[in-house]
């Protein structure tokens, strides 16, 4: 499996090892993001979404589309650039792990962005139970392509709301 999310988000870097990538673990799981030590609400809605699928937080491909840190998507300075540099490193590093499953975290800008490149096909839209909000499913070259709502902003995980529309965006 691998796991998509847009950008690191925060003003600055955390102290520490490098959160550019890790040796083993996995950064969503088994890295402070926080001073206080807690997990923060992204890395507890990833590692539940692992949990669900059953699978081990150190056995997924996971990083982030756009490697550049922002305090925001629109502060990025460069975002079409940003975006065309990780396509080019995702399409790469995909085409080598062969992921049977590929979920990325934000229907807009890191789905749409890799779904043109991976030309899914059969889109199908799941709306969450969250207002207008949903995400969608299709099929790419490895095999399912899931774009979720990007989960620091829709605490999805454990929603008895959204159950269903996770059983259907998940299950292969």
């Amino acid at each position: 499996m691998a796991f998509i999310s847009l950008n690191p988000g925060g003003d600055k870097a955390p102290e520490g090892p490098s959160d550019v990538a890790r040796e083993k673990g996995s950064a969503y799981c088994d890295t402070n993001w926080r001073e206080d030590g807690k997990l923060a609400p992204l890395q507890i809605q990833v590692c539940l979404l692992f949990e669900q699928l059953g699978i081990k937080p150190e056995n997924v491909l996971a990083g982030n589309l756009v490697p550049f840190r922002s305090a925001n998507w629109k502060t990025l300075q460069k975002r079409r650039d940003a975006l065309e540099f990780g396509k080019a490193l995702w399409l790469e590093l995909l085409d080598r792990a062969e992921p049977r499953h590929v979920i990325v975290n934000g229907v807009i800008e890191p789905a749409s962005t890799l779904a043109r490149a991976l030309e899914v096909k059969e889109r199908v839209d799941v709306p969450i139970n969250w207002g207008r909000v949903h995400g969608w499913r299709g099929r790419c070259r490895y095999g399912t392509f899931t774009a979720l709502p990007h989960l620091s902003h829709y605490k999805i995980m454990a929603r008895p709301k959204s159950r269903d529309a996770l059983n259907q965006l998940l299950v292969p």
